[in-house]
């Protein structure tokens, strides 16, 4: 036991080719999912306008009533 606790602490190597860098730099083959707002672009009133619209158009969840009957239909 005391052997195996010493080898995990001291002689193993941890991975060092971890995916998770914590660089948000892309490769060339990569591009972003989503455009990223900065503190600058929150100061645009379009981009507000442009988020509240967004916002407006999300559709609402169901209603409780609506979801107990579907459990109870089902």
């Amino acid at each position: 036991m005391a052997l195996s606790l010493f080898y995990a602490l001291v002689i193993k190597k941890p991975d060092v080719d971890s995916d998770d860098d914590g660089d948000n730099e892309l490769q060339s083959d990569e591009q972003w999912l989503h455009n990223h707002l900065t503190e600058k672009d929150l100061l645009n009133p379009d981009t507000l306008r442009m988020l509240e619209n967004r916002k407006a158009n999300v559709p609402l969840p169901p209603e409780l009533d609506f979801l107990k009957t579907a459990k109870e239909e089902r």
